[in-house]
Protein backbone atom coordinates (compact mmCIF):
# COMPACT_ATOMS: atom_id res chain seq x y z
CA UNK A 1 0.00 0.00 0.00
CA UNK A 2 1.24 3.49 -0.83
CA UNK A 3 0.54 6.28 1.61
CA UNK A 4 1.27 9.67 0.09
CA UNK A 5 0.69 13.24 1.16
CA UNK A 6 0.23 15.70 -1.73
CA UNK A 7 0.41 19.45 -1.36
CA UNK A 8 -0.97 20.96 -4.54
CA UNK A 9 -0.77 24.45 -5.99
CA UNK A 10 1.16 26.02 -3.12
CA UNK A 11 1.94 29.57 -4.23
CA UNK A 12 5.23 31.19 -3.36
CA UNK A 13 6.92 34.38 -4.50
CA UNK A 14 10.60 34.76 -5.29
CA UNK A 15 12.85 36.12 -8.01
CA UNK A 16 13.08 33.61 -10.83
CA UNK A 17 14.56 34.22 -14.25
CA UNK A 18 17.75 34.88 -16.12
CA UNK A 19 16.59 38.03 -17.94
CA UNK A 20 17.24 41.38 -16.23
CA UNK A 21 13.55 42.35 -16.23
CA UNK A 22 12.68 39.09 -14.45
CA UNK A 23 15.06 40.01 -11.63
CA UNK A 24 13.25 43.26 -10.82
CA UNK A 25 10.62 41.73 -8.53
CA UNK A 26 9.55 38.40 -7.07
CA UNK A 27 7.14 36.47 -9.21
CA UNK A 28 4.47 33.91 -8.39
CA UNK A 29 5.41 30.28 -8.76
CA UNK A 30 3.27 27.22 -8.11
CA UNK A 31 4.73 24.33 -6.16
CA UNK A 32 3.46 20.76 -5.94
CA UNK A 33 4.91 18.43 -3.31
CA UNK A 34 4.40 14.71 -2.80
CA UNK A 35 5.71 12.78 0.19
CA UNK A 36 5.47 9.00 0.18
CA UNK A 37 5.63 7.27 3.54
CA UNK A 38 7.52 4.04 3.07
CA UNK A 39 7.45 0.95 5.20
CA UNK A 40 10.65 0.04 6.99
CA UNK A 41 11.66 -2.87 9.19
CA UNK A 42 10.38 -1.22 12.37
CA UNK A 43 7.08 0.32 11.34
CA UNK A 44 4.64 0.89 8.55
CA UNK A 45 5.29 4.60 8.01
CA UNK A 46 2.30 6.85 8.60
CA UNK A 47 0.07 3.91 9.53
CA UNK A 48 -0.56 5.45 12.93
CA UNK A 49 -1.96 8.63 11.39
CA UNK A 50 -4.14 6.57 9.06
CA UNK A 51 -5.36 4.36 11.90
CA UNK A 52 -5.45 6.70 14.89
CA UNK A 53 -6.21 10.11 13.35
CA UNK A 54 -3.55 12.01 15.31
CA UNK A 55 -1.58 14.84 13.66
CA UNK A 56 1.55 14.07 15.67
CA UNK A 57 1.82 10.84 13.67
CA UNK A 58 2.21 12.56 10.32
CA UNK A 59 3.81 15.52 8.56
CA UNK A 60 2.07 18.78 9.44
CA UNK A 61 1.87 20.61 6.15
CA UNK A 62 1.27 23.97 7.87
CA UNK A 63 4.62 23.60 9.63
CA UNK A 64 6.28 22.32 6.45
CA UNK A 65 5.05 25.27 4.38
CA UNK A 66 6.16 27.73 7.07
CA UNK A 67 9.62 26.14 6.93
CA UNK A 68 9.70 26.47 3.13
CA UNK A 69 8.49 30.08 3.30
CA UNK A 70 11.41 30.91 5.61
CA UNK A 71 13.88 29.15 3.30
CA UNK A 72 12.55 31.21 0.37
CA UNK A 73 12.75 34.62 2.10
CA UNK A 74 14.99 36.74 -0.10
CA UNK A 75 15.77 33.83 -2.42
CA UNK A 76 16.42 34.33 -6.09
CA UNK A 77 17.28 31.96 -8.90
CA UNK A 78 18.18 32.26 -12.55
CA UNK A 79 16.86 28.83 -13.44
CA UNK A 80 13.75 26.85 -12.70
CA UNK A 81 15.95 23.79 -12.30
CA UNK A 82 18.01 25.38 -9.49
CA UNK A 83 14.90 26.66 -7.71
CA UNK A 84 13.38 23.17 -7.81
CA UNK A 85 16.55 21.50 -6.50
CA UNK A 86 16.73 24.10 -3.70
CA UNK A 87 13.15 23.36 -2.63
CA UNK A 88 13.66 19.60 -2.93
CA UNK A 89 16.75 19.83 -0.69
CA UNK A 90 14.82 21.99 1.81
CA UNK A 91 11.97 19.47 1.88
CA UNK A 92 14.38 16.59 2.55
CA UNK A 93 16.06 18.67 5.28
CA UNK A 94 12.69 19.36 6.93
CA UNK A 95 11.62 15.72 6.78
CA UNK A 96 14.89 14.45 8.20
CA UNK A 97 14.66 16.93 11.10
CA UNK A 98 10.99 16.33 11.86
CA UNK A 99 10.09 12.84 10.67
CA UNK A 100 11.67 9.66 11.94
CA UNK A 101 10.22 7.38 9.28
CA UNK A 102 11.38 6.38 5.82
CA UNK A 103 10.10 8.66 3.10
CA UNK A 104 10.44 9.48 -0.55
CA UNK A 105 9.58 12.85 -2.05
CA UNK A 106 8.89 14.78 -5.22
CA UNK A 107 8.88 18.55 -5.82
CA UNK A 108 7.56 20.29 -8.92
CA UNK A 109 8.01 24.03 -9.41
CA UNK A 110 5.86 25.63 -12.08
CA UNK A 111 6.51 29.04 -13.59
CA UNK A 112 3.22 30.42 -14.94
CA UNK A 113 3.41 32.40 -18.20
CA UNK A 114 7.19 31.99 -18.48
CA UNK A 115 7.51 33.77 -21.82
CA UNK A 116 5.87 37.16 -22.21
CA UNK A 117 3.81 37.58 -25.37
CA UNK A 118 3.95 33.84 -26.14
CA UNK A 119 1.09 31.35 -25.88
CA UNK A 120 2.70 29.22 -23.18
CA UNK A 121 0.65 28.56 -20.05
CA UNK A 122 3.52 27.38 -17.86
CA UNK A 123 6.84 25.57 -17.62
CA UNK A 124 7.80 23.26 -14.77
CA UNK A 125 10.68 21.19 -13.47
CA UNK A 126 10.59 18.18 -11.13
CA UNK A 127 13.12 16.79 -8.65
CA UNK A 128 12.19 13.40 -7.24
CA UNK A 129 13.69 10.27 -5.76
CA UNK A 130 11.14 7.99 -7.39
Amino acid sequence: MIRQLNINNYEAFFVLGADPEEKLAPRRVVINISIRFLADADADANANACNYDDIKDTVCYRSLLSFLDKKLEGAGFNLLEKATQYLYDALVEYLKLNWNQVFSCRVEVMKPSPLPHRPLESASFICSDW
